[in-house]
């Protein structure tokens, strides 16, 4: 704000303020979300004086959401054959795809019979249908929030987005499935608690 005058170039201004507001808008709303899912649950507090159904909700999410990555990656180098979008991600695959949501639907079963009962207590647990919707949902957003990562890669030129992370690719290769599907896990975890 400081130096900008009449002469200023007003359309550059306006580029970096949209983008800094994007950037703001796109990691923190969606990264808040995973702050209110810890939150959930609150109201049923154990004998201990502690709610631990958010925090199993958190970790559920993260572990449906990344493991979407792990078995699209092997189903894909295992049978992938045919590019799910070659301009964008050359090494993604139709198979690698379904192999992810199947991976992701079966950790959502595992989380919520074992992980919900072992972190919160035994009778906390989501009706274990809630995998039927729960893990494809989360894969589908996960995927898609790569993909809209690799895009902006694409559109800047660069292979990863930082070096913070090597041999990951970024912090956000790392998070951007999380940001897509946090809303989704919100919405799903809030329904049933």
């Amino acid at each position: 704000m400081k130096d900008y005058s009449v002469g200023s170039d007003p359309s550059g201004v306006l580029r970096r303020l949209t983008a800094s507001m994007f950037t703001a808008t796109y990691v923190g709303l969606p990264m808040s979300l995973l702050v209110v899912l810890r939150g959930l649950g609150a109201d049923d507090v154990s004998a201990t004086g502690a709610s631990n159904w958010g925090l199993a909700a958190l970790l559920s999410m993260i572990a449906i959401t990344k493991s979407t990555d792990a078995g699209a990656y092997f189903t894909g180098k295992s049978i992938g054959r045919r590019k799910l979008i070659p301009r964008l991600s050359p090494g993604k695959t139709w198979e690698g795809s379904i192999g992810g949501v199947v991976v992701a639907t079966l950790v959502a079963a595992a989380c919520i019979a074992f992980l919900f009962p072992a972190i919160s207590g035994p009778d906390s647990a989501p009706p274990l249908g809630l995998a039927l919707v729960l893990g494809p949902l989360l894969a589908i957003c996960g995927m898609v929030g790569d993909l809209a990562e690799s895009l902006v890669k694409r559109a800047c030129g660069a292979k990863d987005s930082g070096n913070l992370l090597p041999g990951l690719g970024g912090v956000w290769d790392v998070t951007d499935s999380l940001i897509f599907a946090s809303l989704p896990a919100f919405l799903c975890f809030a329904a049933v608690a």
